[in-house]
């Protein structure tokens, strides 16, 4: 929540010196006054931490790995050691597949691709959404420092997001879960954005739920241009 409109979740915020060594619990509960489901998350940082996973044998500290945990649990989801980490940060990426995906309520997938800049490119980094329902997904795109923004503060901050440009019909054959949709055809719209990257670096693609609907949303999107390598 934005109680002060400046643009940044609000938070609240714990501090102090650990005098003796030893294992310590944080317990997050649900508002007593509140009827509606809430999502959360936190950071813990400071020196000399570890944090095990159910089991007795304490882990090396690793703030990726916190930052993931953290991220599952805001979306209702039990921290186990068997648990599947992937797209949940930027430390845990995937790879673009193009295939159609499934989100949830709340739920944040992260890709991650290369670019190398060279004089001679010519044609720009150009990404095409598709979703159904049409505004079920939001898609940005992150350089390191915003990933790094997120791993630290937990801002979603981006330098580019998918805008709808046209209604167009797309063929789909086999794409969609044969479970959900009856037909071998899906007419969607789709959301576009495109620039030239002027820096080498690794660069995030983020796919959102959309934050106006609790209802599964679908989606798959095309990644182009010359200098992409992932």
């Amino acid at each position: 929540m934005d109680k002060d409109l400046d643009g940044k979740m609000d938070y609240s915020l714990w501090s102090g010196s650990l005098r003796e060594s030893g294992r310590y619990y944080i317990v997050v509960e649900h508002a007593r006054d509140l009827m509606e489901p809430a999502y959360y998350r936190f950071t813990i940082s400071g020196e000399n931490l570890s944090f095990p996973l159910l089991g007795e044998t304490p882990m090396a500290s690793s703030a990726p790995l916190a930052e993931a945990q953290a991220m599952a649990t805001e979306q209702g989801s039990a921290v186990t050691p068997e648990m599947d980490l992937t797209g949940t940060g930027p430390d845990f990426a995937m790879a673009p597949s193009f295939d159609w995906k499934e989100l949830q309520s709340g739920e944040y997938h992260w890709y991650s691709f290369t670019y190398d800049e060279h004089e001679d490119w010519n044609e720009p980094v150009t990404i095409h959404l598709f979703s159904e329902p049409g505004s079920g997904a939001v898609l940005t795109v992150r350089n390191g420092d915003q990933a790094e923004l997120w791993r630290q503060e937990g801002e979603h901050d981006h330098f580019g997001c998918c805008v709808p440009e046209e209604m167009t019909v797309r063929v789909e054959e086999d794409d969609l879960d044969e479970d959900r949709w009856d037909e071998e055809t899906e007419e969607s719209a789709y959301a576009v954005w495109s620039a030239d990257l002027t820096e080498s670096g690794v660069y995030y693609i983020v796919v959102e739920h959309a934050k106006n609907s609790s209802e599964p949303a679908f989606y798959r999107f095309e990644l182009s241009g010359d200098g992409l390598h992932f």
